[in-house]
């Protein structure tokens, strides 16, 4: 808090904008966890341990504009001093009204991380209730047609002996043309089908959105980490939803992925061709990656929510910039941000492999080369991770929720 509106405690009536909202989503059945609070305008967002809830709402009920933070204090009993931590945090995030609002805060690993491209915004109408009803007839559509795909996914194996799956080994699959040797065009088609595919897994998540009741902001491509192309939507207030239907918007990009795939092997086992296979395995390799909680991807998100433990992506990242902090993280942090680092280890080293093996060296010198990577790679994170972290460092009054 500025000293500013610490000398103006006696004079400060803070007022709470009425758009700020709570979510239980990371509570479990006891009611232990922490609470989401939001604010509509802003879509920022914030975390509360469930124990601190009662006497957070109990400072909120009197930031009407009509208390001073004095005033406050002697109602509810709470140091002036935990007051003005609350009301820092609050205009962090830009949920209180007038002059005190504040700059907004956040943490993105995706924003902060890349190098945007392409920024289209929505249009605010978007959610409407026209287009709701549009979002809910193209969900059902999409049950049918996975369903429908299934069915002539099953009939055409049954049809063929299921000859496309025997004595087939991997490499087939992931190679382009009817020679092993000729991975390539596979390798290099497989990840240009990946970013073609990603436009309609994230079409998957602002259908869901919508037919939620949420608004999509933009739609991006960028270039996270300065090489790996992304595309990504950002949806509005996701974090205002409940569980169920929040789950259901994470997961609405793999499930149109899973659908492709599916669409893909049909003409694949129909018409022999090697386009549609090489389609069907980008939709895969899609899917996988992105229900793998390990990562930046839905998993992650889905895996926070069931699990009730948000921001643990933020606690790995600052662990990468300021590896000393793990002293003071919590078990399921120290041993989420162990895995994930073996995690980014093992991905790279696997993506790094793949590509060099397409080239003819020894085994020595593939070591070298694999291991030369991943050093610059954890190298070159750590000093971006530091360079975005000296402006929002650890030990905040509360750290955002991830969007």
């Amino acid at each position: 808090m500025s000293g500013e509106v610490i000398l103006e405690q006696d004079e400060w009536k803070p007022h709470l904008k009425e758009s700020v909202y709570t979510n239980d989503i990371y509570l479990n059945k006891e009611g232990k966890g922490n609470w989401v609070v939001g604010e509509y305008e802003c879509d920022t967002q914030f975390t509360l341990p469930a124990y601190q809830k009662e006497a957070f709402d109990n400072v909120c009920t009197l930031l009407d504009g009509k208390h001073t933070i004095v005033e406050i204090a002697d109602s509810t009993g709470i140091h002036s001093k935990e007051i003005l931590s609350i009301l820092q945090v609050l205009k962090s995030k830009g949920m209180l009204r007038e002059k005190y609002s504040g700059t907004q805060t956040r943490f993105s690993e995706v924003d902060n991380l890349s190098i945007k491209l392409i920024n289209y915004q929505f249009k605010n109408h978007l959610n409407s209730i026209k287009n709701r009803k549009i979002a809910a007839v193209l969900v059902k559509g999409m049950h049918i047609i996975l369903l429908l795909s299934i069915l002539v996914f099953v009939y055409l194996n049954i049809r063929n002996n299921f000859a496309a799956f025997n004595n087939t080994t991997l490499e087939r699959w992931l190679s382009f043309g009817k020679s092993e040797s000729n991975q390539w065009t596979g390798y290099l088609l497989i990840n240009l089908g990946m970013v073609l595919m990603f436009v309609f897994h994230e079409l998957g998540h602002v259908i869901s959105g919508v037919h939620a009741g949420i608004q999509p902001e933009k739609f991006s491509f960028v270039l996270y980490l300065g090489f790996i192309p992304m595309f990504y939507v950002k949806n509005k207030n996701i974090y205002s939803l409940k569980k169920k239907d929040f789950l259901k918007v994470l997961l609405a990009g793999c499930y149109v992925n899973i659908i492709l795939c599916i669409i893909f092997l049909d003409f694949y086992l129909f018409t022999g061709s090697e386009i549609c296979k090489t389609l069907a395995m980008s939709n895969l390799r899609i899917f996988f990656i992105n229900l793998w909680p390990l990562s930046l991807s839905d998993g992650y998100f889905i895996f926070s929510v069931l699990f009730r433990h948000p921001n643990l992506r933020y606690k790995f990242h600052y662990f990468i910039a300021k590896p000393k902090i793990i002293k003071k993280y919590n078990r399921m942090e120290v041993l989420y941000t162990f895995l994930s680092m073996f995690i980014l280890v093992l991905t790279m080293s696997f993506e790094v492999t793949w590509f060099i093996g397409l080239f003819n060296i020894s085994e020595q010198l593939k070591v070298v080369i694999v291991s030369a990577i991943l050093c610059t790679y954890i190298i070159v994170l750590h000093f971006l991770n530091k360079r975005k972290f000296e402006i929002n460092p650890y030990g905040s009054a509360t750290v955002g929720v991830q969007s």
